[in-house]
């Protein structure tokens, strides 16, 4: 009885909670509080007992008397109903018996076809157009045809650099190796990603002239297989797909995506993020109609810190809103919006600032190991910068109680 592999038990801010990560969040899965009983038992569930193993670890670590052991099978039986429930727990490891190692299917993780060395694989190709651009403080080589890349890196460009953070390079060739075998982290109908071993096989089932991208798990290069012409249809889908391989490197230098909209008030950015039809582009807009505070990103914004102080990094990417800006500002604070009947701003627990902002992340959350660099930027973040919830409505009253609250510091 051995929970799905796409959770995990981390302790927000002294809080135990069990999280998807990879496949578990491509399908939508939500994570789960629980209580120091629950994540005891969460932990021995990671050596896959059977259900009599489990109960007689759990009534052993609390000593249970021989009376008790009733109320502990109704308590662990309802534990497992709610992992059950969530997907965490399949229903049929829960009443199958164990099944032996020598039972076990071996998994084949072995890759058809030799790999080459990223040196050899993603080297500069000659007879191309290569430009340069700074995003968030990261440099980036664009080779490839001039067409294939958006207008929208142009405000980013940047004079050309012997060495880059992450080199783009955009060919029409077909891939010479076959991956066929690699497993997946992640399938979706926007995405899958593969881990072959130097680097992630990604592609964009939405996207049909995007063969595939090779990412080396450094996140140093990128190259993306593509199907000419270089028409508006391609070169959209490739502006949003560089973004993804942008934000994989990003994470890894302390950068990150929050999907917001943001205003500039008092010479600071102010982040207004909620899941979609939340208010957010409604929201910014009417402080922009009110007090003409200027819109920074329509829909996306980069975080980082720098010497302790939170930042809002300028990049291309804005959704549909086409407004977006070069700059970077500190942060003022950031504001999670919730539709309501009235307006009222309230400050979360720790653990939920945390909580709820890593769910507005959008940098990758493939791996166990980026949930966790996720979950620990977001910490940092609380300790600099205020999070705030806010139930409002869509009118303007809603930004007038807003301004008022961040005149008089929250």
């Amino acid at each position: 009885m051995k929970p799905d592999k796409c959770w995990t038990l981390q302790t927000i801010a002294g809080i135990p909670y069990i999280l998807p990560f990879g496949q578990a969040i491509a399908d939508l899965k939500r994570g789960i509080l629980v209580n120091g009983t629950g994540a005891f038992l969460w932990e021995q569930l990671q050596n896959d007992p059977t259900r009599e193993e489990l109960l007689s670890a759990f009534a052993a670590h609390y000593q249970a008397a021989e009376q008790e052991l009733p109320q502990f099978k109704r308590d662990l039986d309802e534990f497992l109903a709610q992992l059950t429930a969530l997907g965490i727990l399949s229903a049929e490891a829960c009443a199958a018996p164990p099944v032996s190692p020598a039972d076990r299917p071996a998994e084949n993780h072995e890759i058809t076809g030799a790999l080459p060395s990223p040196q050899e694989h993603f080297s500069e190709i000659g007879g191309l157009s290569v430009r340069f651009a700074e995003i968030g403080g990261l440099s980036v080589r664009l080779v490839g045809p001039a067409s294939a890349f958006a207008p929208e890196f142009e405000p980013f460009s940047s004079p050309p650099r012997s060495k880059t953070d992450l080199t783009v390079e955009i060919v029409t060739a077909f891939p010479r190796d076959s991956f066929a075998d690699a497993p997946f982290l992640i399938r979706h109908p926007e995405l899958t990603v593969q881990d072959c071993r130097d680097r992630y096989l990604l592609h964009f089932p939405q996207a049909p002239q995007i063969r595939e991208v090779h990412l080396t798990k450094d996140g140093a290069a990128a190259r993306f297989f593509c199907a000419p012409p270089f028409e508006e249809p391609l070169v959209t889908d490739l502006f949003h797909a560089i973004r993804l391989a942008y934000l994989y490197l990003a994470q890894k230098r302390g950068i990150f995506a929050l999907h917001s909209a943001s205003i500039l008030y008092q010479g600071k950015a102010w982040l207004f993020s909620g899941h979609s039809g939340a208010g957010k582009s409604t929201h910014t807009k009417i402080w922009n109609r009110l007090f003409e505070t200027p819109v920074l990103n329509g829909d996306l914004n980069l975080l980082t810190i720098r010497n302790k102080q939170p930042m809002v990094c300028g990049l291309p990417w804005c959704g549909t809103s086409g407004i977006s800006t070069t700059e970077d500002y500190p942060l003022g604070g950031i504001i999670l919006l919730k539709q309501a009947m009235h307006n009222l701003c309230l400050t979360p627990e720790p653990d939920r600032q945390v909580l709820l902002l890593s769910q507005r992340f959008i940098s990758p959350v493939w791996t166990r190991e980026q949930l966790e660099i996720n979950l620990q930027f977001a910490h940092a973040l609380t300790s600099l910068a205020p999070i705030r919830h806010l139930s409002c409505t869509k009118e303007d009253e809603a930004a007038l109680y807003m301004k008022k609250q961040i005149d008089a510091g929250f």
